[in-house]
């Protein structure tokens, strides 16, 4: 659910009326639109707002990692250790997209390829930076951080792997390396595993409607 609060109760009125005759969709779930009770939104304290990308704490993450190798106080990494990560994410209440992954990652330095599947009913990606240093500052900051608020917890150890083969760049798994990869048939088999159930529970099909509210500039999607 969301609230959105327009410019105007005209402007509500209008909104409200033109999507009554043509209901809209979000990855094909149905939109159901009606007036709130709100008057105005406090957006500072809606507690409602889970889907809020955790992208504050996470450069914050980033800007204490960056201290502690500029500072020397890194130097507790063991050595040896991979430029690939590899990454579970539980409670995965939003889908996770590769370049979501590819966003909040960069942050502790160039991300060179990224994997993603599902293996045991769990959500998993492969990440390989260019730079083992820049790997283990990332499994140090992100390590148990949420991506979404509440939810979407990132899990990271190191992979077995020293690097990773892309052979194709889709919305699965992308070389940022080599913009010249085909794009390939999007099917399981490409990489042995099933592909994750996005969006079929996350987003519910129908709200109930309810009427002889006041009008107002609020909306209640």
């Amino acid at each position: 659910q969301a609230f959105v609060e327009m410019a105007s109760e005209e402007a509500a009125v209008a909104m409200v009326n033109y999507y009554t005759s043509a209901p809209p969709t979000i990855r094909n779930q149905p939109i159901f639109i009606q007036y709130s009770n709100h008057r105005e939104l406090k957006t500072d304290s809606l507690a409602n707002q889970r889907a809020q990308v955790a992208l504050q704490a996470i450069s914050a993450a980033a800007v204490h990692s960056g201290n502690m190798a500029s500072g020397g106080e890194g130097r507790g990494f063991a050595p040896g250790q991979s430029p690939v990560l590899r990454i579970i994410v539980e409670n995965l209440f939003y889908p996770v997209t590769l370049e979501v992954l590819q966003q909040i990652f960069s942050k502790f330095g160039s991300v060179l390829k990224i994997i993603t599947f599902t293996r045991n009913n769990q959500f998993q990606a492969l990440l390989q930076f260019s730079d083992t240093v820049h790997a283990q500052h990332a499994k140090a900051a992100l390590d148990g951080q949420n991506i979404y608020n509440s939810c979407c917890t990132l899990r990271i150890d190191f992979s077995k792997l020293s690097a990773l083969n892309v052979k194709y760049n889709n919305e699965k798994s992308r070389d940022f390396t080599r913009a010249d990869l085909p794009s390939g048939e999007m099917e399981p088999a490409a990489f042995g595993v099933a592909l994750p159930p996005y969006g079929a529970a996350a987003f519910p099909s129908s709200f109930h409607q309810h009427t002889g509210e006041s009008h107002d500039a609020g909306l209640w999607l």
